[in-house]
């Protein structure tokens, strides 16, 4: 907006969608020459990229730390040798950032990491695993003895049925958009577009880490939390495996079905949509039924709802991409006002009550929290 505003006040307006809008473009391209069109632009440019510095060494701690972090409390080994370790390895791997196609490799990076292919991804997998292999119930009343509000039966809910559909949707369906794009993973001659195929590497290969350090043996001076669950019954077994056979069969369905009901196709999505939301509502209620203090809900309860959550967010994402396939955007004229109009200050007002606000808040919580001397509660605590 920025940047078309100040186009428009040279006389030479730039379409919207031609305007940077992300990446280093807009970082070191757009934005420094908007604020050169300031008034002290100067002082401006000088808080701008002073904060861009500030925020890139912050979030090189922040993601230094969650690495080093891990490794440590997971093998015990010393903190200064994988400090160092993970640093070098880092420093290694953006080097590439610097060749003749770093832009290209951070745009790649950027895309498959921090879009939908990373965030939603790795969301979706700690949602799916989190809600329907575990008593999620437990984080629910440690958060509820930590925090001002508490959080009811419905946050099971909204991470069993609601989330895992959402974030799977928006995955399936940038996964469907981009492999039945022309030229996504190699071009018209039948060349490998090796940049998307390294992001797409990286995406695959994230998980298959996280497997492999769960699976190598801990630190021995740390025991392994106990979990009394272990030894109870298990219910619902003869339900689950009913509902793990539905699951699995939509599963089949969506991955051989279309080439052989071609004309019954949307019909069949439909069935599928409503089939697998009925599997996920009826081990939902298996799982409130059986994970109690006297018993435990059988796996194939388990598998069959997060499988049928991603049968179900399959078939969404099929009819959204269908919906937005051949849909070319309307052209139209952009307005430029040269000045904000009174909803636009109303917005920004109410924004900036909502940040102070919430920080005037958050900072009241924890002065008052420290106050207070309290004992550590392990979240098994009941």
């Amino acid at each position: 907006g920025g940047m078309a505003f100040v186009t428009q006040q040279a006389g030479h307006p730039v379409p919207v969608e031609q305007v940077a809008e992300k990446g280093p473009s807009l970082a070191f391209v757009a934005f420094p020459y908007a604020l050169a069109q300031l008034p002290y632009s100067a002082w401006f440019s000088f808080v701008f990229f002073f904060a861009l510095v500030t925020l890139g060494i912050d979030s090189g701690f922040s993601l230094t730390e969650s690495i080093v972090a891990s490794i440590v409390d997971k093998t015990g080994w010393k903190r200064n040798t994988v400090l160092v370790a993970v640093s070098v390895i880092g420093f290694g791997c953006g080097l590439v950032y610097i060749t003749e196609g770093g832009l290209n490799w951070v745009d790649t990076v950027d895309g498959m990491v921090n879009g939908t292919w990373g965030i939603a991804f790795m969301g979706l997998l700690e949602c799916v695993l989190l809600s329907w292999m575990w008593r999620v119930g437990i984080l629910r009343r440690h958060a509820n003895s930590r925090s001002d509000w508490m959080l009811g039966k419905w946050w099971e809910y909204l991470l069993r049925l609601v989330i895992p559909v959402v974030l799977g949707t928006l995955f399936c369906w940038q996964l469907f958009d981009d492999l039945n794009r022309e030229q996504f993973l190699r071009t018209a001659d039948g060349t490998w577009i090796i940049y998307n195929c390294v992001g797409m590497g990286i995406v695959v290969v994230v998980p298959v880490l996280a497997v492999i350090l769960t699976i190598v043996r801990g630190r021995p001076d740390v025991e392994s939390p106990v979990r009394p669950e272990a030894h109870l019954p298990r219910r619902g077994g003869r339900t689950g495996w009913y509902a793990l056979a539905v699951s699995v069969g939509l599963a089949v369905l969506f991955l051989a079905g279309r080439p052989l009901f071609e004309g019954a196709w949307s019909a069949l999505a439909w069935v599928g949509i409503v089939a697998g939301t009925a599997v996920m509502l009826v081990s939902n209620t298996l799982m409130e039924r059986h994970d109690t203090r006297e018993s435990q809900v059988s796996w194939p309860v388990r598998w069959a709802g997060l499988i049928a959550s991603m049968d179900v967010s399959a078939f969404l994402a099929v009819f959204l991409v269908g919906l937005t396939r051949g849909v070319e955007p309307a052209e139209h004229a952009v307005v430029i006002r040269d000045e904000l109009s009174g909803t636009s200050y109303a917005i920004v007002g109410v924004v900036c009550l909502i940040i102070v606000g919430g920080l005037g808040w958050c900072f009241y919580r924890a002065l008052a929290a420290a106050g207070k001397d309290t004992d550590v509660q392990l979240p098994d605590q009941q």
